[in-house]
């Protein structure tokens, strides 16, 4: 729909407090109007938080390892996907090797868990907290 307004704010800082450590920190907020489909005010605008902290360390050029925490509040389900209003948390793990100048591999673990049940399982059942994954990539950088 591209006739109601959405609006988000989103503060990322980092910080370096030793040479081989990399602390990010997120800060974001939206609204947007008509898109609320749960709680007490369907219908009408919806507004969710977030929080997040990645930090990273370098272990040498070739290895580092990262984290990631990331808390959600879409007490109005427009941002979930689930028609509940939730609040949702995310932990990531993230190993990091530099095979090159130019080529890098990673692969990444994340966990998430909500305070609804929104996570669809195999046998059709839904959970709170059941969704783990497993992710790998290659990154050619040019």
């Amino acid at each position: 729909n591209t006739l109601d307004a959405r609006t988000t704010f989103d503060l990322t800082w980092f910080v370096k407090p030793m040479d081989n450590t990399t602390i990010g920190l997120q800060a974001n907020t939206g609204q947007e109007d008509k898109s609320a489909v749960a709680g007490t005010n369907i219908g009408g605008s919806a507004h969710w938080y977030g929080l997040g902290i990645q930090p990273k360390y370098d272990f040498n050029k070739t290895f580092s390892l990262a984290g990631r925490y990331e808390w959600i509040q879409d007490n109005d389900g427009a941002r979930n996907g689930s028609g509940l209003g939730i609040v949702g948390n995310s932990i990531t793990i993230t190993p990091t090797f530099n095979l090159s100048d130019s080529l890098v591999f990673r692969a990444e673990f994340r966990h998430d868990g909500a305070s609804a049940k929104v996570y669809e399982k195999s046998d059709g059942t839904f959970d709170k907290d059941s969704v783990q994954s497993l992710h790998t990539e290659f990154i050619y950088k040019f």
